[in-house]
């Protein structure tokens, strides 16, 4: 069937035939107005000041569920911060790829505590390349950091369970 409409006030036929406006838009004269202090951002009007889904510019999100936009800008709730792209919102006191700061990472035997990267249990930072050892097992630190299991010269000198296992001199 054939349907009438006013073209120039009905918003979902406004200015032509299947032309809808956005949500909360009106149609004055043929044109989507939206209500004053908002933009038309296509689907919707948007308050570019305080909308997260268009905050500053149409299509500029913050980040889902924790994200705000104040004063045109994205921020985050919760005593999160914005770091990286995209406006993503990150707890830098645990998060380690940002840890204590935007993109400050921690290594993977390294997590996020407190905003400082931490030895992951069973390890011990040694202050030294490689960070964070295991004093069990690592022939530079073995049962403490900077305790090497060499020096005695016998071949296969090792750290076992914490205790340096010396070799017998010459391999024999």
């Amino acid at each position: 069937g054939t349907t009438c409409a006013e073209l120039s006030a009905d918003p979902a036929h406004c200015g032509a035939c299947g032309r809808g406006c956005p949500a909360g838009a009106t149609c004055v004269s043929g044109v989507c107005s939206c209500p004053a202090g908002q933009v038309n951002c296509g689907a919707a009007c948007a308050n570019l000041s305080s909308d997260p889904a268009h905050c500053g510019a149409c299509g500029n999100g913050c980040d889902p569920g924790v994200g705000s936009c104040v004063s045109c800008v994205c921020g985050c709730t919760l005593g999160l911060t914005v770091c990286g792209g995209c406006n993503q919102c990150r707890d830098t006191m645990s998060d380690p790829d940002h840890c204590g700061g935007c993109g400050n990472g921690c290594n993977d035997r390294e997590y996020c505590l407190d905003g400082a990267c931490t030895c992951r249990p069973g390890l011990a930072d040694c202050g030294v390349f490689p960070g964070c050892v295991d004093l069990t097992t690592n022939d530079n630190h073995c049962g403490g950091c900077g305790n090497p299991c060499t020096g005695m010269g016998g071949i296969g000198d090792e750290c076992a369970g914490g205790t340096c296992v010396w070799g017998c001199p010459g391999g024999t």
